[in-house]
């Protein structure tokens, strides 16, 4: 839609004090990294999660009992078997072949995870066969021979193709292993976040997730208990003394030493001293965890009765801005937790066999959050089915943005009808209601009298006609006077005046159900303009408006985030969205890409992420755009080649495809394409003079209607909610001058069987 013309369209120490080395409120001593580079995008936190369950092997131990094998896969590593057989094959046949799984020991006599005097293996190797009829027969491969092994625990990640056995072979060094985990990987396929979990940090994390601690349920049980589906593998990073220093110091090796752990659960900070080493130290933990594909979750720093509350406070404010920087799913609250349940600890930092198990429950909570699936199976994180049941609809919605004599041709035939708000905000600092002359002037709230009939008007006509009414609130360029600039953001004067607009527009919907789009282009302006971050934009935001905006920061992401926030609070029953440009990173328009060596999928993920930080992951729905005019507009009139061949030559349909569905993965919200171009094959490429006035001999030729309304299943399996058909510019192809295409097309797919299907089984 860019460069267009649109007015007119209107822990730290361990369970004994020995294993910690001293107090709390260590100074940090190790070295401080140099400066982190630019934070590199993080992975989708609303990915689909793909469940990670366990495996029920029969385990072949010679000289162990039955009892022996139940001890060591049991989930608990809390039984001490005997130690295992030096130099013999333990193995493991698993009830049906795999592709892809996560093979996972422990030795829970080690308490700290460096150490591994009580029994943890220094070498010893793991193959794997697809053939092998007893465990000795057939062709092995090894996949891993490990030596030098300082670790109590290790998560191997195992691929191949049919696997039917694993031999596990203790070659030297101590073998008390007491428990085995094998988890099925086949589903983790590529931008599905794979249910795989570590948790690293201090002698809390220690303590919570050392296998012996009798608190009952474990993590991974009390995940199992949300959602039926899901039984995550969990390993425990913990080592008592740790500070934010000594996590990122160890944590490439963790990493590399467990490939298969996906989430990365933090416990760190009461060990830590200054707040200036933590931040840095902080920062460069979640870049090196992103850097290397994997999701940070950061808990906050547990209250303390024997540490300063004002630094851990400090400390957890470091917390929440990274995580709202970096647009982290939310790990548990333990400040909140201890502060309000101070009995849980047992000396005052510790937490007490009940913190212990509150601690593994509220980073249940936080995994369950993430699930797809309720525990009787059910899809809970389907937000195209939601949506789409919030309006009452159960297919994917056709909609168009025409006048009264279109919807009144075609009763019952669109979902949806929109229309733009495009033009300047009110000049006075003080809310205008009403029209008074200084309102008045250029003002949308004044297109009808009294101020914003136009649009309480247009809302009960769209409502009486049976169609959900979706607003496209472009105002900023109209404002500003140039759609390219983002800087009158950070003017208090412009800032208030136009948070004053928008809580004036959210009052007039008041409880209505609407789709809300907010300011097209302007998102993908701003990553032009900043394209590592919109919290490097300045804008005001807390002194603009204070009463709704008084919690977000000054940068153009607390600007965005506050508008969807306002959403919620003056307008709780419509669903909002941003607009993602396809042109948004500078380096080419994705819509009109010849080049087929570019990677649509990084320049999905680099839009998606900038959208993220802007608040993109708590609205409904993302707004996408086909073209803003005809395709032969720009051909005659520009010299420009906007067709999207079928699939063929470049550009294509299944090129915007593909980028629409990695979109999809990184947001994590359903999409809606708007303005989607009316010319068809029969258009006679003249410009439409009137476009209220009927006449099947104006407008250009496109073909974009023509393949959406027949291919709507695939629309459906990219995550597509809306399809709003609409002329960008006056002169354009309108549905009163498309010769009845759109409503001829839009009335055969209402007759057909495609448009169903959302949230599907993967």
């Amino acid at each position: 839609m860019k460069s267009k013309t649109k007015v007119f369209l209107c822990a730290l120490f361990g369970v004994f004090l020995m294993a910690c080395g001293g107090g709390g409120g260590g100074d940090g001593s190790i070295t401080p990294p140099p400066p982190p580079p630019p934070p590199p995008p993080p992975p989708p936190a609303s990915a689909e999660i793909a469940p990670a369950p366990r495996v029920d092997a029969t385990l072949q131990i010679p000289g162990f009992t039955a009892e022996d094998y139940a001890r060591l896969s049991d989930n608990r590593g809390r039984d001490f078997v005997r130690p295992l057989p030096m130099d013999t094959d333990i193995v493991f046949r698993l009830p049906q072949p795999l592709s892809h799984l996560l093979f996972q020991w422990m030795s829970s006599g080690n308490y700290n995870y460096d150490v591994t005097q009580y029994g943890a293996p220094s070498s010893y190797r793991i193959q794997v066969s697809s053939n092998s009829t007893n465990g000795t027969d057939g062709v092995w491969t090894t996949v891993a021979d490990v030596s030098n092994n300082s670790w109590a625990a290790r998560a191997h990640d195992i691929r191949g193709e049919n696997l039917q056995w694993i031999r596990f072979r203790v070659t030297s060094g101590g073998s008390t292993i007491d428990e085995f985990d094998i988890h099925d990987l086949s589903r983790c396929q590529s931008g599905v976040a794979c249910d795989t979990w570590g948790f690293i940090g201090d002698s809390i994390t220690a303590d919570t997730f050392w296998r012996p601690s009798p608190a009952g349920q474990p993590f991974n049980e009390r995940v199992s208990a949300c959602s039926s589906a899901r039984f995550p593998s969990m390993i425990n990073f913990g080592i008592g003394g740790n500070n934010s220093g000594h996590v990122l110091a160890r944590l490439q090796q963790t990493i590399n030493n467990n490939p298969g752990v996906h989430f990365w659960a933090i416990g760190i900070g009461t060990n830590d001293g200054e707040v200036g080493p933590f931040e840095q130290n902080l920062r460069g933990i979640i870049n090196m965890l992103i850097t290397n594909g994997k999701q940070p979750v950061l808990a906050r720093v547990p209250y303390s009765t024997s540490l300063p509350d004002s630094r851990i406070q400090s400390l957890n404010a470091v917390i929440d801005r990274l995580r709202g920087e970096y647009d982290l799913p939310a790990g548990p609250d333990l400040y909140t937790h201890f502060r309000n349940n101070p009995s849980h600890l047992h000396d005052g930092i510790h937490p007490s066999t009940a913190g212990v198990a509150a601690i593994q429950e509220l980073w249940a909570q936080a995994a369950c959050t993430l699930s797809r699936e309720d525990n009787n199976g059910n899809d809970t994180s389907c937000s195209e089915k939601e949506l789409l049941e919030h309006f009452g609809k159960n297919r994917l919605m056709v909609g168009a943005m025409a006048g009264d004599a279109f919807f009144q041709q075609n009763l019952n035939l669109m979902d949806v009808r929109y229309l733009y708000l495009a033009d300047r905000i009110f000049s006075s600092d003080t809310p205008c209601t009403s029209c008074a002359p200084e309102c008045r002037e250029s003002w949308w709230g004044c297109w009808e009298q009294p101020a914003g009939r136009y649009l309480t008007r247009f809302l009960e006509t769209a409502e009486s006609g049976g169609q959900i009414p979706m607003i496209t609130y472009y105002t900023f360029a109209q404002t500003s006077g140039n759609e390219a600039q983002v800087s009158p953001a950070n003017e208090l004067s412009f800032s208030r005046r136009y948070f004053n607009d928008w809580r004036f527009m959210l009052q007039q919907i008041g409880q209505r159900k609407a789709l809300l789009h907010i300011e097209p282009d302007l998102w993908g302006y701003a990553q032009h303009r900043n394209r590592e971050s919109p919290l490097n934009l300045p804008a005001v935001v807390r002194a603009a408006n204070p009463t709704d905006c008084g919690s977000f920061e000054d940068n153009f992401a607390g600007f965005s985030r506050c508008l969807i926030s306002m959403v919620r609070k003056y307008a709780p029953n419509a669903k909002v969205g941003l607009h993602a440009s396809a042109w948004a990173t500078g380096e080419f328009d994705l819509n009109i890409n010849t080049n087929p060596n570019q990677d649509i999928r990084s320049h999905a993920v680099e839009v998606g992420n900038y959208l993220r930080r802007l608040g993109a992951a708590e609205a409904d729905f993302l707004v996408l755009e086909a073209l803003d005019r005809d395709a032969d507009y720009y051909r005659i009139h520009r010299g420009e080649n906007r067709w999207w061949n079928p699939n063929q030559t470049l550009p294509n349909f299944a090129q915007h495809f593909q980028w629409a569905r990695e979109l999809r993965s990184v947001v994590g919200k359903p999409l809606v394409w708007w303005q989607v171009p009316l010319g068809h094959e029969n258009s006679p490429n003249v410009p439409v003079t009137n476009p209220s006035q009927q006449s099947p001999q104006q407008g250009y030729r496109d073909n974009r209607v023509d393949y959406f309304l027949t291919h709507m299943d695939e629309v459906v399996s990219l995550g597509g909610v809306l399809v709003a058909f609409g002329a960008g510019a006056g002169d354009q192809t309108t549905p009163l001058t498309d010769g009845g295409n759109l409503a001829r097309r839009a009335s055969s797919y209402k007759q057909s069987s495609a448009g169903f299907g959302f949230c599907a089984a993967p």
